[in-house]
This record gives C-alpha cells, sequence and structure tokens, in this order.
C-alpha cells in the first residue's frame, strides 16, 4: 500500500513538472513569436497613418502580422495564450 501510494505521487509530480515544462515552452515560442511581429506591425501601421500614404503592400504586411499575432494570441492555453 505505501508503495503504492509512493509511486503514485512520484507520478503525479512527473506529469505536473512534464506540463510546467509544456507551458513554459509554449509560453516561450509565443514570446518568441509575437515580439518580431509587433516589431514589424507597429511601424506598418505608423506609415500607413501618414496622409498621402497608399502603400497596398505594407498593408498587406501589417494585416498579415496583425493576423498571425491575433491567432498565435487566441490559441488554448498551453498552446501559445
Amino acid at each position: 500500500m505505501k508503495k503504492d501510494n509512493i509511486i503514485e505521487r512520484l507520478n503525479r509530480q512527473q506529469r505536473e513538472e512534464i506540463y510546467e515544462s509544456k507551458l513554459r515552452f509554449f509560453t516561450n515560442i509565443t514570446h518568441e513569436l509575437c515580439t518580431p511581429l509587433t516589431l514589424i506591425y507597429g511601424p506598418c501601421e505608423k506609415i500607413l497613418s501618414y496622409k498621402n500614404t497608399d502603400n497596398h503592400k505594407l498593408s498587406i504586411i501589417a494585416l498579415r502580422a496583425f493576423s498571425v499575432t491575433t491567432a498565435i494570441s487566441s490559441a488554448p492555453a498551453g498552446m501559445g495564450g
């Protein structure tokens, strides 16, 4: 009985450590993806806000960066959000 409790406790602890490790991994990946996207999106929006700026390609870049950032942010917990 005691041995079973010890094994169960060790298994539970191992599962928790694996979960925490996965969560850290996905949190780090999310950060690594969102940071450069933000650095792309921000300046694009700034340039597009200037008068007489009609750059269709720049609009597409900003839209794609925003879309990917939104998708990453709305991912299920532990998978990027």
